[in-house]
């Protein structure tokens, strides 16, 4: 309700509140009611691939929307745009060659755009930036989508907000921006809000943004630890060691990489998996015996697809 009757804003709420299935539900809406026709979404391009299409299959009320996800080379991003669908997904490092695209055949052709991780939108000197400014004053629906819209400071939203109003709120320059709501630092390199304007910043931006914490509205029990102590073959916790310690191993004859401490955590848990431990799968917790070659695995960073005896 808030997007339909905004129509340009951002909903700012913390992760798994649902950002993308409420914002799929209002370009469900106005598409049926012939508000609009063509939605481009841009998002980071592991979000491209991987939640937009799937989101938009997994609820009933949304699988009617036709989602062409425009990624990889120039040839490939071409064929999506030109395929008919209701929703493009185009990722953040393309935005300027689709705006340029778009400028050579003198035709804007989205009436609706959503910006998955608007904070990427935030430096008023960025291409990205520049590009995008020039075509939503042509677009009626602008939907900005984050949970951290301004994770360094307030000076974050001055880009984001003019995407969404043009400098109404917050100036329409950044040069306005700053000299009415910020100072230069002492050593003059950084600009930061004046302590006195934080809630004058907000109070401008309310109407237009939709916001919620996480800690406001999610009541957990605490966290229970249960320790499950595994002793392991010394051959095995060899490999456990070796791999903890260089992040990289050879397993019959396949490279495994940890590229992250989350992939890390995961996969040295997966040295200690017996047999009927549940993992994660696209369709459920499900023992890992059960696990086959259709499945696809979290391991903590990506779905991955690796099966029976291997995974074990």
């Amino acid at each position: 309700e808030f997007i339909l009757d905004r129509q340009k804003c951002g909903i700012f709420l913390f992760l798994g509140a649902g950002k993308s299935i409420i914002s799929l539900t209002a370009i469900r809406d106005l598409t049926d009611a012939c508000v609009i026709k063509r939605t481009l979404i841009i998002a980071p391009l592991r979000v491209c691939n991987a939640t937009w299409k799937q989101e938009a299959e997994r609820w009933r009320h949304t699988q009617n929307l036709e989602v062409s996800v425009c990624t990889g080379s120039a040839k490939q991003r071409k064929d999506g745009l030109n395929s008919k669908a209701d929703v493009y997904v185009i990722n953040v490092e393309n935005v300027v060659w689709l705006v340029d695209l778009c400028a050579k055949k003198k035709v804007w052709p989205f009436d609706a755009i959503i910006v998955d991780e608007s904070s990427k939108f935030k430096s008023p000197s960025a291409k990205r930036f520049r590009a995008l400014r020039k075509v939503t004053p042509h677009t009626p629906i602008v939907i900005l989508l984050s949970g951290t819209p301004s994770p360094q400071s307030l000076t974050d939203l001055w880009s984001q907000m003019f995407l969404v109003d043009g400098g109404s709120a917050l100036g329409k320059t950044v040069t306005e921006f700053r000299n009415r709501y910020c100072e230069m630092d002492y050593f003059g390199h950084t600009w930061t809000v004046k302590p006195d304007c934080k809630e004058t910043i907000q109070n401008r931006i309310l109407p237009m943004c939709l916001s919620m914490l996480g800690e406001d509205y999610l009541k957990l029990p605490d966290r229970i630890d249960i320790v499950e102590r595994i002793e392991l073959p010394e051959k095995v916790m060899k490999q456990y060691r070796d791999f903890e310690r260089e992040l990289f191993m050879v397993h019959d004859g396949e490279e495994i990489e940890a590229l992250s401490a989350a992939v890390l955590a995961n996969k040295l848990l997966q040295f200690c998996i017996a047999k009927s431990t549940p993992v994660l799968t696209k369709r459920g917790w499900i023992p890992i015996e059960s696990v086959n070659k259709n499945d696809f695995v979290w391991d903590g960073e990506n779905w991955v697809n690796c099966y029976g005896s291997s995974l074990q």
